[in-house]
């Protein structure tokens, strides 16, 4: 009876000096650590201010304080609302963190993938955006949506105005940028704000009208268009002469053919015209390109009427230019308008009569053409203008 008391009290406990327990109080150690730093390096690293710590941030930082969303935290546009969002963002964090310290970023840092709608419509609600803050255009963005248009595609600039596209953020760049460069590159409207360029060619490629009514409740005429009298046949040539690229910001989308003189030319090209006024050529040139000017120039003036080439040289003397709305210098075979040009009767070899001195055969005024001449020149392009032996 003892001796099953004394092995009753000093029966082992099974607890005691266990390495299971040992090692699971050491395993809820390591996971209560493990989320203490989860949820604090969550916290830190969803923070703008761990964004804006690394160096080659420094142009995103400053266009961001810039921009109209200088007080929305970066996580709120650049993670989504998903777990999976959530997850896939700070496995980015580290991987960048990882090339910065590696150094193996390739600069210009771009952007993982584009910005997804949800988060826009955290703090957006597409249902009552169908205005611009402009009040004359009508943006439906629900009908956008419904369509599977992303806001980024219209919206890419609004935070960062597009500076990796401008090529200012390359390793070099980063010690340049200030808080005065981030407002600099941000005042630039046409990388922050939608451009109609970017409405019409992405209507153009749906098929969708580009009416201007459509999307301009007050039509977008411009006002020197509605207050001018008369204004197609007194003002609009002589204001398309002095600025024919204002008048193409409308006008290019009215035309059948793509308008081209504006693209940007070869650097050879552009050496070789520096400092050239060439603002008569393009504009002369831009009416025979732009079918909605053509079809009204193509018309035949009612001066032009059956011997009118015996008249010409009297409205030619007073105003050149009038001429060459329509007709070519020298005849080129690619005038749409017109085939006949101010050389077809009037050679650039007969200007000024320096012609005679280099003439072989001794001519001396009055001259009057002969059958001799025909011996070298073409009858047909003499007779021209040379009428009756003239």
């Amino acid at each position: 009876m003892e001796k099953e008391q004394y092995e009753e009290m000093h029966k082992p406990n099974p607890w005691q000096n266990s390495k299971w327990i040992k090692n699971a109080f050491a395993t809820g150690l390591f996971l209560l650590a493990l989320l203490s730093i989860g949820f604090f390096g969550n916290e830190t690293t969803s923070s703008s201010k761990f964004c804006s710590s690394c160096h080659e941030m420094g142009p995103e930082t400053y266009t961001w304080h810039a921009s109209s969303h200088g007080d929305v935290e970066c996580v709120d546009c650049h993670t989504g609302v998903s777990v999976k969002d959530m997850i896939e963002a700070k496995g980015n964090v580290f991987a960048q963190t990882f090339k910065k310290l590696s150094k193996t970023y390739v600069p210009p840092i771009q952007m993982p993938k584009e910005i997804n709608n949800s988060s826009c419509q955290k703090c957006h609600d597409m249902n009552k955006r169908n205005a611009s803050p402009s009040g004359d255009l009508v943006i439906p963005h629900m009908k956008h949506e419904n369509k599977g248009i992303k806001c980024v595609s219209c919206h890419s600039g609004v935070a960062h105005g597009k500076i990796a596209e401008r090529n200012v953020t390359f390793s070099s760049d980063y010690d340049k940028w200030t808080e005065e460069m981030g407002y600099k590159y941000m005042k630039d409207l046409k990388y922050t704000r939608p451009q109609m360029d970017k409405c019409m060619t992405c209507h153009t490629a749906r098929k969708v009208t580009i009416e201007c009514i459509a999307c301009h409740t007050t039509g977008m005429l411009p006002e020197d268009h509605k207050k001018t009298p008369d204004f197609v046949n007194k003002v609009h040539g002589p204001q398309a002469y002095e600025k024919i690229d204002y008048c193409n910001e409308c006008h290019k989308w009215m035309s059948e053919n793509k308008i081209t003189l504006f693209d940007k030319r070869p650097a050879h090209i552009e050496y070789l015209t520096d400092n050239k006024n060439e603002s008569d050529s393009i504009t002369f040139e831009y009416i025979k390109e732009n079918t909605f000017c053509r079809d009204c120039h193509a018309t035949k003036p009612p001066s032009h009427t059956n011997g009118f080439i015996a008249k010409h040289p009297g409205p030619a003397k007073q105003n050149k230019q009038k001429c060459f709305v329509c007709h070519d210098n020298v005849k080129t075979g690619t005038n749409p308008i017109t085939k006949t040009a101010c050389g077809t009767c009037h050679p650039s070899s007969h200007k000024n009569y320096k012609w005679k001195t280099q003439h072989p055969r001794t001519t001396s005024p009055p001259t009057k053409i002969t059958e001799y001449c025909y011996t070298c020149h073409a009858r047909g392009t003499c007779e021209n203008c040379h009428r009756d032996g003239l």
